[in-house]
Formats: C-alpha cells, structure tokens, sequence
C-alpha cells in the first residue's frame, strides 16, 4: 500500500526581508549625495526570497551600477549586507554603514 506526505511540513516558509528606516535612510542619503555630484541617475528596489536589494544606475536603461544587498539573518541572528559591482561582490559585512564606506571619498594629500 501506497504512503501519502503531507508536503506541507517539508516546505520552508519563505523569509520576507526588507530594509528599515534607518536602513533606508541611510541609502537615500547616499543616493542623493551621488545624484547631486551627477554619478547616479536612478534608483530600485526589490526583494527575494530571503534578500531585499537596493540597485543604482548611472543611466536610466543601464544595468545596475551598484547593488546593496541585506540577506536575511542567519544563526547568529544579524542580518549581512553586501555591495556588488555587477557580479563581483565588492564588500560584505554585518552593518550598512561598515559596507556603505566604500563609498566615502577618500582623503588625499595634495
């Protein structure tokens, strides 16, 4: 005789990840810094399974130039962020304003 399962209980509930106010306060600062300097032109948003993501263009149709990733909180209970350049991840940490830095101009002697 045949066994039925119930695929309910193997299923995994899907994990909803968004930035928060003071997340997002501090990408729009960010973004709005490089759109007065003329770098960025537009901005979007998006969410996955387990993610949320911040996306920035130089062109309106171009790909995106930046991308800020919050993935969601693994054992330790933080959630991690990432930048990536196209498919190259940049930078990664458990912050946004330690990922966030690598967008701080430099200080040169001159």
């Amino acid at each position: 005789m045949a066994t039925v399962f119930d695929l309910r209980a193997y299923r995994q509930e899907p994990r909803f990840v968004f930035f928060d106010r003071r997340d997002l306060n501090r990408l729009l600062t960010l973004y709005s810094r490089r759109v007065t300097m003329g770098e960025w032109k537009d901005y979007a948003m998006g969410t996955g399974d387990g993610m949320a993501m911040f996306s920035v263009f130089r062109r309106a149709s171009d790909r995106p130039a930046y991308t800020v990733v919050k993935v969601a909180a693994g054992d330790r209970g933080e959630p991690e962020y990432m930048v990536y350049d196209g498919s190259r991840r940049l930078r990664r940490g458990t912050s946004l304003g330690a990922v966030l830095d690598l967008f701080e101009p430099r200080l040169r002697l001159v």
